[in-house]
């Protein structure tokens, strides 16, 4: 086919699997004038996802080379408006300070081991809160994770306190400040 395409990826972290794939989608007008859109190439993408890590992909796919680009790659450029929206979304976290680094580290201090996490739940029943939700850890590279992560555990926050009260684990030092709390919420 002659004539020009537009080359678009998509890039995602798997939620079970903590990897980076990305798909790679070329968009062109055919000979019919008609707007035409075709998957060329889905691959896992090695961490860390920084635009050189990205463009390195990228360009592997063998016909795309820099000589095959519109005025050899001068309007070459790579800008994710979800990579933006997290940029703004983790400036906008970061009045948190180390209070979301305290409630994460206190998930996973409570949810990973099943023996903690059975404390966890007996202390939930001491004080009648229902453990229906399960923690989920977040990805750092996912703001929406974060948000999850912090609703499951604000609903939790006396918990965490009357885990302490019963335990006294000397292994937990991550336990949230009630300033953390207020800020989360």
């Amino acid at each position: 086919m002659k004539g020009r395409i537009a080359i678009t990826i998509d890039m995602w972290t798997a939620d079970h699997q903590n990897k980076g794939y990305m798909v790679v989608t070329a968009h062109y007008i055919d000979n019919s004038w008609i707007l035409r859109k075709q998957i060329i190439r889905f691959e896992y993408v090695p961490a860390p996802h920084t635009t050189d890590v990205i463009v390195s992909s990228l360009m592997k796919f063998d016909r795309l080379g820099v000589g095959t680009l519109f005025l050899n790659g001068t309007f070459f450029h790579i800008r994710c408006c979800a990579h933006i929206l997290h940029l703004i979304v983790k400036d906008g976290l970061n009045v948190l300070g180390d209070g979301i680094e305290r409630i994460r580290q206190s998930v996973l201090f409570w949810s990973v081991i099943p023996k903690r996490w059975e404390r966890f739940e007996e202390a939930a029943r001491q004080l009648r809160i229902p453990t229906t939700k399960k923690f989920c850890a977040d990805v750092r590279t996912r703001w929406n994770s974060t948000f999850l992560m912090l609703q499951t555990a604000l609903s939790y926050n006396g918990v965490f306190s009357r885990c302490v009260q019963l335990h006294g684990d000397t292994l937990y030092k991550s336990f949230p400040t009630d300033d953390d709390w207020a800020f989360a919420t």
